[in-house]
């Protein structure tokens, strides 16, 4: 059985605390080794994760709400990074991918040196472009969660 992400941008309303659902899809793709630095999920590279999961923001907005209530108990790992913290990573900085076979994780040492941009790929980048494109409008952070 696979896990998926369930992502959703939100911008903070003009003027206020509130925050609004954008209709813009974003890190839609299973990709584990995205997962497993977004939120420490299906981690089998042992990426450092970027933050460990946050839970549901506090002020989400009625859409993420009524989505994230859908799943139940299905839902786990939910987190929300803002758009700053995403575009002001470091991804040129190095780590050890320990993916090994299948699912077990290489031991410390005997993986492989790359970089966040080179092991995250080209799409993830497309997405952040969306996200900086905008953040320059309002404050702007991406909620998600993960089922399986």
């Amino acid at each position: 059985m696979g896990c998926d992400i369930h992502a959703f941008i939100e911008q903070q309303s003009n003027g206020s605390s509130r925050w609004r659902m954008i209709p813009d899809d974003i890190f839609d793709c299973r990709h584990y080794g995205l997962f497993g630095w977004l939120a420490d999920v299906r981690n089998y590279s042992v990426v450092p994760p970027i933050s460990q999961p946050r839970g549901l923001p506090l002020n989400a907005s009625r859409g993420i709400r009524r989505e994230f209530e859908s799943w139940g108990i299905d839902a786990h790992s939910e987190s929300w990074p803002s758009a700053d913290e995403l575009l002001e990573f470091d991804y040129d900085a190095e780590f050890e991918d320990r993916r090994g076979e299948w699912w077990q994780p290489a031991d410390p040492g005997s993986g492989e040196m790359t970089t966040y941009r080179d092991f995250l790929g080209s799409g993830y980048f497309d997405d952040l472009e969306t996200l900086r494109g905008l953040r320059q409008l309002r404050p702007t952070r991406v909620v998600f969660w993960f089922d399986n």
